[in-house]
């Protein structure tokens, strides 16, 4: 019982103090908390939206810039390759300071490098080429702050019971926000000289956006303390520069978290690269470019929609691991279904359906693997460090290893290190995929054979993250994960 009232204070705002203070405040705290998941979602939206860059509209970006289609492909891969050192510094920011710091701290980067890439249309070539990848370099690093926000806050601001359908708001409004930017890719650029007034709208957005996150963003009253910005640290966090291997090995001492990461990974890079590339596979079957918006829109649209009522789902249900191996084994066969119909000239209707179904099978696990994370990591790498904690202290024997082994020992893994490891995983697994299929794209003359090539590696990739998924279901720890939180959720509800 007592592991369990320290899961709830550590990752939850416990809920009797609000019951005692009187309804005002109960309702106040409601507000407060939508309305930092509001922040979140749109400051997310927008973030998807400057995710895309110019792969709406590749073929003019690549005219504008004078370069090839593969440079446009390489801008993808360095925005993706900077999420790695901000997802590091990313999780130091959100365990040390709160979401606040984080959310803020992403908005200004991506503001920095959104304006960077609009200067980039009034320089000469090359360097105006140059200029644009530094500003995908700014956005990339500002992304993880704010991708790896919403676990973070649905575990500070919501109770065990009900942080799926919030943490699934949140996470899906990236992939919403990429959405947007291909809808608004095509409406603006209609021709090569509008490439400017698109890179202007973009920088207009994001600046918007950050002005109400630096005035609004909070974190909870009670946590004040623990994320206030002051000279005398916790002494396990001090000279802690974000996420580091001792916390990457204790999670992959799981293996239940290496199962759920490796699926995780695969389904999250895979779609990463299907939004970077989906409308340069189907303009090579004599398809238009507004037809790729209309796919990518239904991808993401329909996928969000699926997401939201999955975290409603798994709130009232618990079960993560129905909804995980549902959705990537509709994965591996909407992956297949996408690679036949979208080989196939002028069947527009049918195109438009296999990304829908995608985006479904996609987007469903979302919020369940995300949950699932954050409880492995509280509940199971605490085990792993009580059980074999004089195996990680010979391997890093110093005073500050063995504080960091004391609080998580006491309190399990922080959200922002567990989602932060998943997300850079996932990021990393997308930057290679990107660079393969453009391999393979680029080696054929024949834009179609190359197109059919990496549709079919896509299916056959997918099945990977559908056989890691389908060996979880018989193990222990992920049983005693769900047993532990539906015991949290019960006391919660008791002391309520």
């Amino acid at each position: 019982m007592a592991k369990a009232e320290i899961e709830v204070t550590d990752t939850a705002p416990p809920t009797a103090a609000d019951a005692a203070a009187g309804p005002a405040v109960s309702v106040n705290r409601k507000r407060s908390r939508a309305l930092q998941v509001a922040i979140c979602a749109i400051l997310d939206v927008i973030t998807g939206a400057m995710s895309v860059g110019f792969a709406p509209v590749p073929q003019q970006t690549a005219d504008f810039f004078n370069t090839s289609l593969s440079g446009i492909n390489y801008m993808a891969i360095v925005y993706t390759f900077m999420f790695i050192p901000g997802a590091i510094f990313s999780s130091k920011v959100l365990d040390d300071h709160g979401p606040r710091a984080s959310l803020i701290i992403g908005a200004v980067l991506q503001v920095i490098g959104s304006l960077a890439k609009y200067l980039a249309t009034f320089a000469p070539a090359p360097a105006s080429l140059g200029i644009a990848y530094v500003g995908q370099v700014f956005n990339g690093l500002g992304q993880p702050f704010v991708l790896n926000a919403p676990t973070k806050i649905a575990g500070i601001w919501f109770g065990s019971h009900e942080r799926g359908l919030p943490n699934a708001i949140m996470s899906t409004c990236n992939s919403f926000g990429s959405f947007v930017g291909y809808l608004i890719g095509p409406l603006i650029v209609t021709t090569v000289a509008d490439i400017p007034t698109y890179a202007l709208v973009q920088t207009i957005m994001m600046a918007v956006v950050t002005i109400p996150t630096i005035f609004l963003a909070r974190n909870p009253p009670e946590l004040a303390d623990r994320f206030a910005f002051k000279k005398e640290k916790d002494p396990a966090k001090k000279n802690n520069w974000g996420l580091t291997l001792l916390d990457v090995r204790i999670l992959f001492s799981v293996p239940e978290y290496v199962k759920l990461s490796l699926s995780f990974t695969v389904a999250i890079g895979l779609f990463t690269a299907m939004g970077t590339l989906l409308t340069q596979f189907i303009l090579a079957f004599e398809y238009t470019e507004i037809d790729g918006s209309i796919c990518a829109a239904l991808l993401i649209v329909i996928g969000t929609i699926s997401a939201g009522f999955s975290g409603w789902f798994i709130d009232r249900t618990f079960k993560h691991l129905l909804v995980l191996k549902s959705g990537y084994t509709s994965t591996v066969l909407m992956y297949g279904f996408f690679a036949i119909v979208a080989c196939i000239p002028g069947i527009t209707p049918a195109v438009a359906i296999s990304c829908a179904l995608l985006g479904i099978a996609s987007f469903i696990m979302l919020p369940a693997a995300l949950e699932l994370g954050a409880a492995i990591g509280k509940l199971d790498a605490k085990d792993i460090v009580l059980k074999h904690r004089e195996r990680f202290e010979s391997a890093t024997p110093n005073e500050h290893r063995k504080l960091q082994l004391d609080a998580i020992a006491q309190h399990g893994m922080e959200e922002g290190v567990t989602s932060g490891v998943m997300w850079l995983l996932a990021q990393g697994t997308s930057m290679i995929l990107i660079l393969v299929l453009d391999a393979i794209n680029s080696s054929n003359a024949d834009r179609r054979i190359g197109v059919r090539a990496s549709v079919w590696t896509m299916t056959a990739v997918s099945a990977i993250g559908c056989v890691a998924i389908w060996l979880i279901p018989n193990a222990k720890g992920m049983e005693r994960v769900r047993a532990s939180t539906l015991e949290l959720k019960g006391e919660e509800k008791s002391s309520a």
